[in-house]
């Protein structure tokens, strides 16, 4: 609206030789506008570096997950499943996870 109103201002000499409008509030209005679009083109720079940040960190993750498992594997594989070194290494196995289940009634 803005680019359409600034616009119309400085076609205003051309259609209207004889009209003369007082251009700081258009002054003002173009400095605003500036202001607006620098500070769109940063955010959209922020929010695209983010977004890179963010893929990055997943695929961190996901390495780290498979990683991890690898290690879990073969440590099962060599010490078994109820060994304590394995909650040394902070591993545990899911039968060692206490969950509540849904519909399922306490004795």
């Amino acid at each position: 609206m803005a680019d359409n109103i600034l616009e119309g201002y400085s076609a205003l000499p051309i259609e209207q030789p004889g009209f003369v409008v007082p251009p700081p509030p258009f002054e003002r209005l173009d400095a605003a506008l500036g202001e607006l679009k620098s500070a769109q083109e940063t955010l959209s720079r922020e929010r695209a570096e983010a977004r890179a940040k963010k893929a990055e960190y997943k695929r961190m993750r996901a390495k780290g997950e498979d990683i991890m498992r690898n290690i879990f594997y073969r440590a099962v594989a060599y010490w078994g499943k109820e060994d304590p070194r394995l909650l040394e290494l902070g591993l545990v196995d899911k039968s060692g996870i206490w969950t509540f289940k849904k519909g399922k009634k306490e004795k």
